[in-house]
């Protein structure tokens, strides 16, 4: 009898420290079965989602880490970021990050025994960095972010603002907004908070040109030109039909994005097709007045990329009596904007 009397003894003196230890984890020991994380600036109320190789980027960063917890704290302090890791949009860990040494977790203080946190990197997470093609850029400056970004998920197209002074060309020189072209391809920094309205929104700390592309922005030019000519044909359209047939040299993203850009400029739906298609889908009767729309069509294209120079033919139609066009058409870059001369100009 006295002999279990002093093993229980011990076993309670056992589990009396064992509960008065601190307690002690990595990240490695916990479960961590994520797929995405996110992480949120609690001063700001900004967030930056990570798909799974930045998550796993991040977890590594911090794994090895040993967190002893702080039983004495009387109250827990307040918390510069949230890292939250998820599995299918369930949270499965979150952590908040007080300073390089210490972190809560489940409501728990903890500091570091060893390593410490890295806020510079964390902060870096911020600045998120992706690519988009300019779809205007005038008074404001809208871009479609390049396929396979995570803010293409968001939306096709996003209204950038930025401050003075952040917009650069390829060789870091500030320029003016005015001198950005629709097509252009620009790396645009922020800090990851995407405002969901249509288009989206978001704040940019620089933008700048990777990448001009002319032949795009002469095109929209010189489409722009001829819907402005005769602007009577344009009354009460809702659809622009963007005959491109002849426009071989033209990507089938290139030509995706010149209907997003003609449809945003214009406020009307866009689609391609020729007259003929258009007749033989039954849009159209032939030889009869086209109702809800315009063709444009742009032929015998040619860009010299040498000299940004583009001579094409363009016209507009809506009826076999309501026409303009020119068949020999040239557009010049000049440094700031595309001058437009048409010669033989033709109206029916």
């Amino acid at each position: 009898m006295k002999r279990w009397y002093i093993v229980f003894s011990l076993l309670l003196v056992t589990v009396f420290f064992a509960g008065c230890s601190k307690k002690t984890f990595t990240l490695s020991d916990l479960n961590m079965d994520f797929t995405d994380a996110v992480i949120k600036k609690e001063s700001t109320g900004s967030f930056v989602p990570m798909e799974e190789e930045k998550a796993q980027e991040v977890y590594d960063k911090l794994k090895d880490i040993s967190f002893v917890e702080i039983t004495d704290s009387e109250t827990l302090k307040e918390a510069v970021y949230t890292l939250s890791f998820k599995n299918m949009d369930k949270v499965v860990q979150e952590f908040q990050i007080i300073d390089t040494s210490n972190i809560i977790y489940k409501r728990h203080l903890y500091t570091a025994k060893d390593n410490v946190v890295d806020l510079n990197y964390l902060e870096q997470l911020f600045e998120v960095t992706f690519e988009a093609t300019v779809l205007k850029a005038d008074t404001s400056l809208l871009v479609q972010p390049v396929e396979g970004s995570s803010e293409l998920r968001s939306s096709d197209k996003i209204v950038v603002s930025f401050k003075d002074n952040t917009l650069y060309d390829a060789e870091g020189k500030s320029i003016s907004l005015t001198e950005l072209e629709p097509g252009d391809t620009v790396e645009i920094i922020y800090n990851g908070l995407i405002m969901e309205s249509y288009p989206a929104q978001i704040s940019a700390d620089s933008v700048k040109v990777i990448k001009h592309n002319y032949h795009l922005s002469s095109l929209l030019a010189v489409i722009d030109d001829i819907y402005q000519e005769d602007a009577g044909l344009n009354s009460n359209i809702n659809q622009i039909v963007l005959d491109v047939s002849e426009l071989t040299k033209l990507s089938e993203k290139e030509k995706e994005f010149l209907l997003m850009a003609v449809g945003y400029y214009y406020e009307v739906e866009t689609r391609t097709g020729t007259y003929e298609e258009l007749v033989e889908e039954g849009v159209l009767e032939e030889l009869t007045y086209f109702e809800d729309g315009i063709i444009i069509k742009v032929t015998k294209a040619e860009f010299d990329g040498e000299k940004n120079v583009l001579t094409c033919g363009i016209s507009k139609w809506r009826s076999p009596l309501g026409a303009v066009g020119s068949d020999n058409v040239i557009a010049v870059y000049n440094g700031k904007d595309w001058k437009i001369t048409k010669k033989d100009m033709w109206i029916s």
